[in-house]
Parts: structure tokens; C-alpha cells; sequence
């Protein structure tokens, strides 16, 4: 090349930079060129102006990520105020009083948060409101209620002074500090609000410890009134008198309650009991019990602990007379674990979801993580199989599996939906010109050799565990897969389809480094200053966390398990 073709290719190189600087960049809309990973989940295209996530819906409809969690931990209740206000009630997590409430307001097309309420804005005597808050809704005069642990409230999110606004509607509710903390409630057209209040147990086994040999009555539930429905009056000052009537028993975690105003009848999803193999190795725990929808009618009792799914005895309470209780009316897939719960009122879909029940299943098992919504009778009741609005919400490399919690209906009548586990919040869309949005029928329709091929992969890492341990017998690691992992954590942990925490049964080799790489609120799963401030312990332990297993462990043996993952955690510090 000549010295003047250079000259050329240089003026014309800067040429073309200068037009480059100079010329305006293109304004970046929200979410829009925003990374898969910063979203949290692959973006499949748009979804009425929001990024589409990828999960398969009902035709027509579409779920878009409405905000990507920034600011956010644990997010649960969820109520539209307005067109551009959304009120968050933050969890926290299990710990208590770390919740918070936030305040999503609308700028165009982009939410911004506002944290409006923390534990350090309140009095001594208030801070039992962010004591792991959980539900919020609408109540009478269309004052904004909130559930905690112990605490039924009131409160004003657009006041200037919102710590002056909270009235307690309801105080010193039970079992704050038990497995089921957490409080839900609805209002009837008659003014009454329904609480739930969960059991302080799995299946009873803090209540008499019935046995196979022994079984005993549940003291929980008939002595201490606990595990029910309670339902309160309100007085036309909006207060609620303290006293209280036992509306429905034998209910273990009420966690969904939806009050029907043209059936005037209460609706319950039921939380079911989980380990039910732990006494009859028969029972299948990945198939059983199923989760209930229950109509719930005045002083019936609904047969926790002693029976499950339709009046079958649970395995503790051999020869136990079930047919007295009330069946549920619909069974409801296993270990789903039903959260939120609503009639649909609103215009946006088709005509043929006006006054349906849609549920979102919160559970991590091959049949959760969906929204689904039901057929009615023609009585009016929910009736069938759950028929799909979401689905395929599964964990890949960029999104958590799916964990809807909330549902709430917008103005213009599509469902907002929270998150916890990913800390999203996602809008439920439907355009008419996409599809017919008839809900699929698809959660039964699991894979038939699903069970062969797990238990055929299952056996062959049992023969190479046993194998390890034998040639291995010093080798603390495999102690702990043998009698921690395999024998208290594989119960939940260890099925066909997992949670976060993935424990395969007597897959020693993934299961080490698993917890060794878990990270949970910023700090080592296992690894830990002091071997008891392991999260793995504690949560064992029972302390600051739920306790794991869900039906704990008799102190003798647990005593074993805490040596056993001491010792253990302290070699590996050892060998840093």
C-alpha cells in the first residue's frame, strides 16, 4: 500500500469515529439489553413490554419479569395498590424480625423500589411486626392487612409517618417459634377474618410421641386447640375482638384460605405432613401424602395427625378410626405445598376463568413449582384435575426453579405473582391475539420410567458407596453421607426432583462438594468460625432456621448427628 492510499485509510478510519461519538445513542428502554444472567432467567422475548421468562403457559398467556429482585430477600405477600404501586412484604428469611416491607413504584415502564418499613423504625413494643411477615390483603374499608408470626395488622404504606398508621388487629398469636410459624387469613362478606395457625410439629411427634405399638391422641390439636382455623369477629371500629372461635381443626398448616362471597364458604389448602415412609417403608414419600383442598365447615375436624389423603391411617396411628373426619375435596398434587390462593375476578382472561380457584404451588417436587387453576361444578365448586397456567418452571444454569408464593390481581386484571426463592416479582399476561389460554392439562402426565431410571442410577451408587465405605471405614465424609445425608436429609432431599439443597442418596462424591460449595445469605453452609454456627448444624438444631428434618430427631441421635458434623467440620479446617 502507497503512502497515499495510507493517508486515505487513516482520514476515512477517523472519519468514521468521529461520526461515531458524535452520533446519539439509542435510549435504553428497561430490562432491554440487560444480560440472561443479570435477569436471572433466560428472556424468551417480550411479554407486554417486560422480558419474557422462559416457562411454558397457557397459550395466549405469557409470564414477564415485572422486577428482578435488586433490594429484595425474601419476598412473599404481594398487593397491587394501584396501577403503578405495589406493596412487598419482604420475609427476611426464617430469622425473626429481620422482615421489611417495600414499596414498588411505577416510572414509565421501569419499577423502582423503596424500602418504606425495617426493624430499626420501630419501637420495641412494634418490632413483632416484622417478625417474619408473611401475607398481606385488602380488609374491610380497604385498609391494608399484614400477617406476622404472632401479629395481625394494620397499616397505612403511602402515610408520611407509617410507623403512627399500625393498628394490631389481632396479638400474641401461638407458635412463633415452632415449624409453623408463618400466618395467613381471609374475611368473609360478614365481617369475620380467618386465621390460620399451624402445628408445632410434623406429625404430631412433640405431642405424646405416638408409636406404632402406642398411639396417642394428639395434644396438639385436641387438648391445646392448635392446628386450626381460627375465626375472629370484626367490631365496626374495625378492631377485632380478642375472643376467638375454633372454626375448623385437624388442619396442619393452613397455608392457602380463600373465602368464596357467592358460595359464602371458606376454602383451605392443606400443607401435608411429609416422612410418612419413616414408619412404613411402603409408603412411597415422593407419592404421598397429597397436599388437600378442603372446604371448611364450622367445628368439622379434618384429621391431621391421624389420618391422610381420604381418611387413610397414618402409620403411626395404626387401627386409628378415620372415616369420622371430613374428607377433603379435592386432592391436591404431593408435597406442592399450596400458597396463594384467589378466585379470579378480574377482565383480562377469557371469560371461562371468572370465579375460578388458581393456587400457586410453592413446592420444589416434580408436581409444584406451577400455577394452576381449577374446573368448576355446576354448583360452583372447584372440581377435577389442576389444570396448568404455568409449568416447566425448572431450575437450569441461569434461574432458580420456580417458587411462586403471592398472587394479586391487577387493575387491568392480570396476576402479579412473587418469588421468594429467586426474589422476582412476575405479571401474568394475556392477549387474545396469542392463544385461546385453555389451561393445560399436564401435571400428571409424568415421564412412566421416571421411577425406573431413578431407582436403577440409585442402585448403582449404592453398590459404589458401600464399596468406598468398606475400603474406607476411617473416612469421616462417608460417615456423615451414611448417617446424615442418607438417613435424615434424603427423605426430602434426595427424590427425583430437589430443592436448592440437592443430597442424592449415597452419592458421597457430589453430596461433599455440594455443601462445601453452598452458599446461603452470603456465608458458608457448612464452613463456619465455630462448628455450631454452621448453618448445616443449626438448621438441625432447629435454631434460627426451621428445624431439618420437618420431624426433627430424638435427642439421643441428634446428639450423634451434631458430634458427627463437628468432628467432621473440624478436619476440614485442619486441612486449610
Amino acid at each position: 500500500m502507497n503512502l497515499r492510499n495510507k493517508i486515505s485509510l487513516a482520514l476515512g478510519i477517523l472519519i468514521l469515529l468521529n461520526f461515531a461519538v458524535a452520533a446519539p445513542k439509542k435510549k435504553r428502554q428497561p430490562n432491554q439489553d440487560l444480560s440472561n444472567k443479570e435477569l436471572g432467567y433466560k428472556i424468551t422475548g417480550d411479554c407486554d413490554g417486560y422480558p419474557k421468562i422462559n416457562v411454558a403457559t397457557a397459550k395466549g398467556f405469557c409470564a414477564g419479569l415485572l422486577y428482578s429482585g435488586k433490594g429484595l430477600t425474601f419476598p412473599r405477600g404481594i398487593l397491587a395498590l394501584s396501577t403503578d404501586k405495589i406493596l412487598v412484604v419482604d420475609m427476611g428469611g426464617w430469622d425473626p424480625f429481620k422482615g421489611k416491607l417495600h414499596l414498588l413504584e411505577k416510572n414509565n415502564k421501569t419499577w423502582e423500589l423503596k424500602t418504606i418499613l425495617k426493624s430499626s423504625d420501630l419501637p420495641k413494643d412494634l418490632k413483632k411486626v416484622l417478625d417474619r411477615p408473611h401475607f398481606v390483603n385488602f380488609g374491610p374499608n380497604k385498609e391494608i392487612w399484614i400477617g406476622s408470626a404472632s401479629t395481625v395488622y394494620s397499616i397505612d404504606p403511602l402515610s408520611d409517618n407509617i410507623v403512627s398508621t399500625i393498628k394490631i388487629k389481632i396479638d400474641n398469636l401461638p407458635f412463633k417459634d415452632a415449624l409453623h410459624p408463618l400466618k395467613t387469613f381471609t374475611f368473609d362478606n360478614e365481617n369475620n377474618i380467618f386465621v390460620n395457625v399451624g402445628s408445632r410439629s410434623d406429625n404430631c411427634e412433640h405431642a405424646g410421641i405416638p408409636t406404632l405399638t402406642n398411639p396417642t391422641v394428639c395434644a396438639e390439636v385436641e387438648e391445646n386447640n392448635f392446628a386450626h382455623i381460627r375465626k375472629y369477629k370484626i367490631k365496626n371500629d374495625l378492631t377485632v375482638d380478642p375472643a376467638f372461635e375454633v372454626y375448623g381443626k385437624g388442619l396442619r398448616n393452613s397455608m392457602s384460605l380463600a373465602w368464596n362471597d357467592k358460595l359464602k364458604v371458606l376454602f383451605q389448602g392443606e400443607n401435608s405432613r411429609d416422612a410418612i415412609q419413616k414408619n412404613n417403608p411402603l409408603l412411597d414419600d415422593n407419592l404421598l401424602p397429597h397436599e388437600e383442598l378442603n372446604l371448611i365447615a364450622k367445628d368439622h375436624h379434618y384429621g391431621w395427625p391421624y389420618c391422610y389423603d381420604n381418611n387413610q391411617t397414618s402409620p403411626e396411628f395404626k387401627g386409628w378410626n378415620c372415616e369420622k373426619y371430613q374428607k377433603p375435596l379435592i386432592l391436591l398434587p404431593p408435597h406442592s405445598a399450596p400458597l396463594g390462593m384467589m378466585f379470579y375476578e378480574g377482565s383480562m382472561f377469557p371469560n371461562w376463568y371468572k370465579n375460578k380457584l388458581i393456587i400457586a404451588l410453592h413446592g420444589y417436587r416434580e408436581k409444584g413449582h406451577r400455577l394452576v387453576v381449577f374446573e368448576n361444578s355446576p354448583q360452583g365448586y372447584p372440581t377435577g384435575e389442576p389444570l396448568s397456567l404455568i409449568y416447566n418452571w425448572e431450575e437450569d444454569d441461569l434461574q432458580k426453579m420456580g417458587s411462586p408464593v403471592a398472587i394479586s390481581s391487577m387493575n387491568d386484571g392480570s396476576l402479579l405473582i412473587s418469588e421468594d426463592k429467586s426474589k422476582k416479582i412476575l405479571r401474568l399476561f394475556y392477549s387474545p391475539e396469542e392463544g385461546d389460554g385453555i389451561a393445560v392439562d399436564e401435571i400428571n402426565k409424568q415421564n412412566p420410567n421416571a421411577d425406573k431410571e431413578f431407582l436403577a442410577k440409585q442402585e448403582k451408587r449404592r453398590i459404589k458407596f458401600e464399596q468406598a465405605l468398606k475400603n474406607n471405614p476411617e473416612n469421616l465424609f462417608l460417615k456423615v453421607q451414611a448417617q446424615v445425608l442418607d438417613k435424615h436429609c434424603s427423605l426430602c432431599h434426595g427424590t427425583r426432583t430437589y430443592p436448592n439443597v440437592q443430597f442424592l442418596k449415597y452419592d458421597y462424591i457430589n453430596n461433599e462438594k455440594k455443601l462445601l460449595a453452598r452458599k446461603e445469605n452470603g456465608h458458608s453452609y457448612v464452613v463456619a468460625k465455630k462448628p455450631h454456627e454452621s448453618e448445616l448444624i443449626l438448621r438441625i438444631m432447629g435454631k434460627d432456621f426451621p428445624i431439618m428434618p420437618p420431624s426433627g430427631i430424638d435427642k439421643k441421635e441428634k446428639d450423634k448427628v451434631i458430634t458427627l458434623l463437628t468432628t467432621w467440620i473440624n478436619s476440614l479446617k485442619e486441612k486449610n
